[in-house]
């Protein structure tokens, strides 16, 4: 689980299930429906992070 730089976005993923990689908005504790996109495998993820400025993010 990792928040981005000014906490409105939580990225949790699972290294246990494929393609769990889910993005969350705090404010209003929605799931972004369109993450991940629908023509892409993520497979296991194991760690993630977000850029300094929140502009981008990074999983392997």
């Amino acid at each position: 689980m990792k928040f981005n730089h000014d906490a409105q976005i939580l990225a949790v993923c699972s290294s246990m299930k494929n393609n769990s990689m889910k993005l969350v908005h705090i404010p209003p504790f929605t799931v972004f429906s369109n993450w991940p996109p629908a023509n892409r495998d993520l497979q296991y993820a194991r760690c993630l992070d977000f850029s300094p400025g929140g502009g981008m993010m990074s999983m392997e």
